[in-house]
This record gives C-alpha cells, structure tokens and sequence, in this order.
C-alpha cells in the first residue's frame, strides 16, 4: 500500500480534507522513524538511559494522539469565540507539550512498561517500517 492510498484511507476515516491527512500521515510517519532511529542507537549502544528517554518518546507520541483525537470530538462549531487556524496551530503545539510533560512524569505507565519488557527481553534489533 502506497503513501497516497493510505492518506486516501486516514482522510475517510478522519473526515479530514485529503491534504490535511497527509500531512497527518507523514508527520505521523516521522515520529514513528524518529522512535525507530531513537531504539536503534540505544540498542547498539546499550544505553538504558536511551532506551528509557525512546520509551517516554514513544509514550509521549501517544498521549498527544489521544489528544488529537479526543480534540475532534469536540463541537466547535456553536462557539462563540470561532478558532482560527492559529488557534488550531497553538493548540496543537500546547498538547504536544503537555503530552511530552506527562511522559516524563511517569504519564500512563506505557514507557515503564515498554522500558521493562525491552529490557529483559535484551531487544536488539528492531522490525522494518518500510
């Protein structure tokens, strides 16, 4: 499955214009190459300290999705103050943030977890994306 068909299939589901959800995608594409090149080093390396600081990457990546995707629940259609695309922008840049804070404070527990199970499993090699 190429690029464009999965951008087509991201904006069915999202309901998001087809430019919208491939910058989605390809945003989400960096991030999940960013965690892999982030593993990788730590794994040859054997550096806990890495491997910890990908986990929380990882977990932080996720708390900002959920976000993302609890934000489009919302109605903002009935507003009385209506959001522009700075708006959307800040708001976006803000979860980000507190998705990475949340992270490194402990957030849900999946970075612990991972760390955990990477650790004792001596992960050294990682699965291919492309």
């Amino acid at each position: 499955m190429d690029i464009q068909a999965l951008s087509t299939a991201a904006s069915m589901i999202s309901g998001a214009s087809g430019a919208q959800a491939r910058v989605d995608l390809n945003d989400d594409i960096n991030k999940t190459n960013s965690f892999q090149d982030a593993l990788k080093r730590a794994a040859e390396e054997q550096d806990d300290a890495k491997l910890k600081n990908a986990c929380e990457e990882f977990e932080a990546y996720f708390i900002q999705t959920m976000f993302k995707e609890m934000r489009k629940t919302v109605d903002t259609s009935k507003s009385y103050i209506p959001m522009t695309n700075a708006d959307n922008i800040y708001r976006d840049m803000l979860d980000e943030e507190y998705s990475k804070n949340a992270a490194k404070s402990g957030g849900i527990g999946l970075a612990a977890m991972m760390y955990k199970q990477m650790k004792q499993e001596g992960i050294t090699e990682f699965p291919s994306l492309s």
